[in-house]
């Protein structure tokens, strides 16, 4: 994404007169920048639904956001916490979710940064938040995948047609989409008897795509006969 497009802007602004954390030189992280970064990810997100939701006649409301910083934890009012590292084997911890119960999106600046932002770029950590947002579009739509892994595809393609709208504002570097699509395919998983399956690496990768080639949220209705056929290993 360009530094010097919307989302640069918004960045510069959040800073101003913001007081934020110093900057952690045991990881390289600037957590005044990345924080403002995320935040003015999730502003433009949630400006793009609400357009979207105007245009459709759609009820639509935005949601809270809670950036975690690292080595902290916040417990939702789902049960689970956000936090940085999250503990592998606590099924109550995660690094990015949505709570319906409190309408809150939790992110962990820290693993975002670490896991997504630096090792595929700075649209790849604007998927996860577009991701998150996208649970909570779907809550307000009271819809009901089948399964977990529907409900995770379509999030993967609405956040793939929120990219798009980024696009046709020039947000975009080459090279970006690809870095998102690297990112999902690494999220991947090939857990299929899990109630907690989120699809295979090739599954999320391409349901992003669908979602920025078509700029249409429409094709990302669930269940679609794409994810269909590919459920079977």
């Amino acid at each position: 994404m360009r530094r010097a497009g919307l989302i640069g802007a918004m960045v510069v602004v959040a800073l101003v007169g913001t007081p934020m954390r110093a900057a952690r030189a045991e990881d390289g992280l600037d957590y005044a920048h990345f924080v403002a970064f995320e935040q003015a990810v999730a502003d433009d997100v949630d400006a793009f639904w609400t357009t979207w939701s105007r245009d459709h006649s759609a009820v639509y409301r935005s949601a809270t956001l809670v950036l975690v910083p690292k080595a902290e934890t916040h417990r939702s009012a789902c049960g689970v916490s956000a936090a940085d590292p999250p503990d592998a084997g606590d099924a109550e911890v995660s690094p990015a979710f949505f709570c319906p119960r409190d309408d809150t999106v939790y992110l962990s600046a820290g693993w975002i940064y670490r896991e997504i932002y630096r090792r595929f770029g700075d649209l790849a950590a604007a998927v996860a938040v577009a991701h998150e947002w996208a649970h909570h579009v779907q809550f307000l739509q009271k819809l009901h995948p089948p399964t977990v892994m529907f409900a995770e595809l379509q999030a993967d393609c609405w956040a793939g047609v929120w990219v798009h709208d980024a696009g046709q504002r020039g947000l975009l570097d080459p090279g970006d989409l690809q870095g998102a699509g690297r990112a999902l395919y690494a999220l991947g998983d090939y857990a299929y008897r899990a109630p907690d399956h989120h699809g295979t690496p090739r599954q999320r990768e391409r349901e992003l795509g669908v979602g920025y080639r078509t700029g249409d949220a429409s094709t990302c209705d669930i269940p679609t006969p794409r994810t269909r056929r590919a459920t079977t290993p």
